[in-house]
């Protein structure tokens, strides 16, 4: 089957090979918000460093995905596109918003508008890629934590972007 318009989370611990088995999805094009792409072969890697470069990057997708809808050539076709990782995007997206608002925390927003703006704009960098037709494979640390169900406690892995980031993405994949 096709992999086109899919969406995947792959999360797990450091050095486990996450990137790597990204980078064998189909022409694949790799958002590096975290370096550690220095040896991968087969990827074409972007290092991102803020958000703003982030939707630039975003922006050329997009023209790109329109290029070849619209039947013309284009140089550069892509069909994945990796996010590594969607912990260091979300505090990106973040920072974007609290520097937009001029405030140093989202609790300072008018009636905490921040959490909301950050939500909103983080949603649409996704579901734009995703509308456009490509494989969206997103990259998250792990983490382990406690949980208690039922009266008994046992051990869950996470991933370890914030919670509202997680919210954003477990809406938008297919495959966890």
């Amino acid at each position: 089957k096709d992999l086109t318009g899919k969406s995947f989370l792959i999360y797990g611990d450091r050095k486990v090979g996450k990137t790597t088995c990204a980078c064998s999805f189909p022409k694949a094009i790799l958002l590096g918000f975290e370096k550690g792409w220095d040896y991968l072969d087969g990827v074409l890697p972007v290092p991102i460093n803020s958000w703003k470069e982030a939707l630039d990057a975003k922006k050329q997708l997009l023209k790109d995905a329109k290029v070849v809808a619209d039947g013309e050539k284009s140089e550069t076709v892509y069909k994945t596109v990796i996010v590594d990782t969607i912990d260091i995007a979300y505090d990106l997206c973040e920072k974007f918003i609290l520097d937009k608002e001029g405030v140093e925390y989202l609790d300072e927003t008018e009636k905490m508008r921040g959490y909301r703006a950050v939500s909103r704009e983080y949603d649409k960098f996704f579901q734009e890629i995703m509308k456009a037709g490509y494989t969206l494979v997103c990259i998250s640390h792990a983490t382990t934590k406690q949980v208690k169900e039922n009266g008994e406690k046992y051990d869950k892995t996470i991933p370890t972007v914030p919670d509202r980031g997680f919210l954003v993405v477990s809406r938008l994949v297919d495959v966890c």
